[in-house]
């Protein structure tokens, strides 16, 4: 089964700061898989959470990092990534 990651900053946000139990693409259930990579010499773990559709094979995931502030810590850049894809869809729609 091919899954297709989610790559689009907006999407992901959308999905990360809602209840993260509906698919964003077809509404359908969404599974969750918690991976633990490793785990630091003071008890600190890091690893990844993994959200996936069986409906339509829609996938995304979110670093997270007991040591990190915040605990998913690429959510700032996506919140970056996110605003400036806004912004240039705003100004060429806009003809700017």
């Amino acid at each position: 089964m091919n899954r297709v990651q989610e790559t689009d900053p907006v999407v992901r946000l959308n999905f990360f700061y809602q209840s993260r139990k509906v698919c964003p693409k077809c509404s359908g259930s969404i599974k969750e898989n918690r991976v633990t990579e490793d785990c630091r010499r003071d008890g600190d773990a890091y690893g990844q959470h993994y959200y996936y559709c069986n409906a339509c094979n829609w996938f995304t995931k979110f670093e997270w990092d007991e040591a990190s502030s915040p605990y998913y810590f690429e959510i700032p850049e996506l919140q970056t990534k996110a605003r400036q894809q806004i912004e240039a869809s705003q100004s060429s729609s806009t003809g700017n």
